[in-house]
């Protein structure tokens, strides 16, 4: 009987497979930076069984991509790239600050909508 499985965990097995591949790594290399069984990654990359969430995340911080890059091989766009890398730079108080801004910014535009309609 042959084994199908979820297309879903295939592609992101292949996903996985290549990030690893460009890193120079072997699986038991990834599988110790992750502090996993060999096996774990053996079964991700071959897409028969899904990592765990916590897995996931800290397999996304060591292959240096996103999670949504891992889950559908979809990449943020470099201006939101851009502005991410930015954002995680400022103070906590800054960051207040920003969102005030931005609040302020999709209001004004709402508002100027409404004159509009």
């Amino acid at each position: 009987m042959a084994i199908k499985y979820n297309q879903f965990t295939v592609d992101m097995g292949k996903r996985i497979f290549l990030c690893r591949k460009k890193l120079g790594l072997t699986q038991e290399e990834l599988a110790e930076k992750m502090n996993v069984s060999t096996q774990t990654i053996s079964y991700a990359e071959q897409g028969s069984k899904a990592m765990r969430p916590e897995n996931l995340v800290k397999l996304s911080r060591i292959l240096g991509v996103t999670t949504d890059y891992l889950l559908t091989g979809e990449t943020p766009s470099a201006k939101g790239e851009t502005l991410a890398d930015k954002l995680s730079r400022l103070t906590n108080d800054e960051m207040v600050f920003v969102e005030m801004i931005i609040n302020s910014c999709i209001g004004l535009c709402n508002l100027k909508n409404t004159h509009y309609e």
